[in-house]
């Protein structure tokens, strides 16, 4: 089945093969939350979902969209167009909010339950840019409950959010979340008038710390439950992390970023197979962004970069702590 483009699916190894699985199965989720910063995958992710669920080229023998098929819209079937152009009447439907504030007003979610309700020949997937509460709070959220706790047969909610943590947990609780990551790469990750060395600086530490993500999952366990051994290497990040700060004048946020580059590196695989890994990179993910926002408001740099190292540490003992790449 080929749904998603390959470029993508090396990006988003993890959303798009569990995706691609549920397609092929016909066993989606009702909803699903996906969590992180890389925005344009999301709209890619959920418009490639949309056109399948409603390419009218498809069929038993032709596993895939017109979208899939060819970068040409001329080729496209009517509904892959529509979808395509953010025009279709009842497959495409984008639930934003309004105003400066953003925040989308119960009115608007209670006129989208009642439009649900109605029979359609589509797959209708309905589109929530930001389903933080901030934007989808407590009156408009229960107003979509019963519709993404049963909805109908042909109607799938997929949202977007920075990270679980700031959607209402009614939300969660009935959504499958996914991360969408954004990858390591140099030639983006800095400008074209950037200096090699510094690439190569960076690119070298990005290798060190892949280095230690596997060589501390390649025995029997990762840490094999002992919270003495978790605390001990707590610190030892930490202090590694505050020295890269302080004495080479990295920045918190691309150390933070580069931590959690390596370890969806180590682990996408094994993410596929065990569903703890999936939810420990998830995990990981409302970290990373939390860290971010507290950078952000001006928490003092090596707290931060302190709390980062310990949280981490917690996670893994938590959901990796009987982890071992040479078993999985």
């Amino acid at each position: 089945m080929l749904i998603f483009e390959p470029a993508l699916q090396e990006r988003q190894e993890l959303a798009t093969r569990l995706l691609s699985s549920a397609l092929s199965r016909r066993s989606l989720a009702n909803a699903y939350l996906l969590t992180g910063r890389a925005l344009a995958d999301k709209w890619l992710i959920a418009r490639r979902v949309a056109a399948y669920l409603n390419c009218l080229s498809r069929t038993d023998s032709v596993h895939c969209s017109c979208l899939s098929k060819s970068p040409d819209a001329a080729d496209y079937c009517q509904n892959c167009r529509w979808i395509h152009d953010d025009e279709h009447p009842q497959a495409w439907i984008v639930l934003a909010g309004q105003g400066e504030s953003e925040k989308i007003p119960v009115e608007k979610a209670r006129q989208l339950t009642e439009e649900l309700s109605k029979t359609s020949r589509y797959m209708r997937v309905v589109i929530v840019p930001k389903a933080e509460q901030e934007y989808l709070h407590m009156a408009p959220a229960n107003a979509l409950l019963k519709n993404i706790e049963e909805p109908q047969d042909n109607t799938l909610f997929i949202m977007f959010a920075s990270s679980e943590e700031q959607v209402l947990p009614t939300i969660v609780s009935r959504s499958q979340v996914l991360p969408i990551n954004k990858t390591f790469n140099p030639g983006i990750w800095f400008s074209e008038h950037e200096e090699q060395a510094q690439i190569e600086k960076i690119s070298s530490l990005q290798s060190e710390f892949i280095h230690a993500a596997r060589k501390r999952l390649s025995g029997t366990s990762s840490l094999h439950g002992s919270l003495l051994k978790a605390v001990s290497e707590s610190h030892e990040l930490s202090h590694r992390l505050i020295a890269l700060s302080d004495d080479d004048g990295y920045e918190a946020e691309t150390l933070i970023d580069l931590i959690c580059s390596a370890e969806q590196e180590v682990l996408r695989s094994s993410a596929l197979k065990v569903e703890k890994v999936s939810r420990y990179l998830g995990k990981l993910m409302d970290l990373s962004e939390n860290s971010k926002l507290e950078l952000k408001h001006y928490v003092k740099k090596n707290n931060v970069l302190e709390t980062f190292a310990y949280s981490l540490t917690q996670l893994r003992l938590e959901y990796l702590g009987d982890l071992s790449l040479a078993k999985n």
